[in-house]
């Protein structure tokens, strides 16, 4: 019997949404697209490790973590624009999976921080480092620091 797939409230969407800060966070492409003054999705939302795994997918997946309790667990899903979401499930791999999951466990550590820091009284200086260091791209990239006097 196969798991049902779950509707996500607002605010589950709204969470999940923030968490790629409304860019797809495999391409960069934004998240909405406005037509006649209105905001419209152009995004799905993704089960990571798949919520029905065919018996490739089981094979394929089956010494590599699950995030979350299940497979509608919001730790397990992700947006990610139209186009990714079909490139990422058809078909699924394994570098793409653990490149996922990557992304996910990064975000993850960056809600608890903020919400770590967001139980304290800490002037307003601090708070803004702690965001900055918080909001460093998920694309795994690292900026070559230069040390010419500009």
């Amino acid at each position: 019997m196969s798991n049902p797939r779950r509707k996500f409230n607002a605010i589950e969407q709204s969470m999940l949404f923030g968490q790629v800060n409304g860019i797809c966070p495999k391409c960069g492409k934004s998240l909405v697209y406005t037509k006649n003054g209105k905001l419209h999705r152009k995004y799905e939302i993704a089960h990571i490790y798949p919520l029905n795994p065919t018996f490739e997918e089981s094979e394929l997946l089956a010494d590599e973590p699950i995030l979350g309790r299940n497979g509608n667990s919001l730790d397990n899903l992700i947006p990610l624009c139209l186009d990714c979401h079909k490139i990422f499930d058809h078909p699924r791999t394994l570098e793409e999976y653990r490149e996922l999951c990557h992304m996910k466990k990064r975000m993850i550590e960056n809600e608890n921080i903020k919400s770590t820091y967001s139980h304290y009284t800490i002037s307003e200086e601090i708070i803004s480092i702690i965001k900055s260091l918080t909001d460093v791209p998920n694309d795994g990239s690292i900026v070559k620091l230069e040390y010419t006097a500009l």
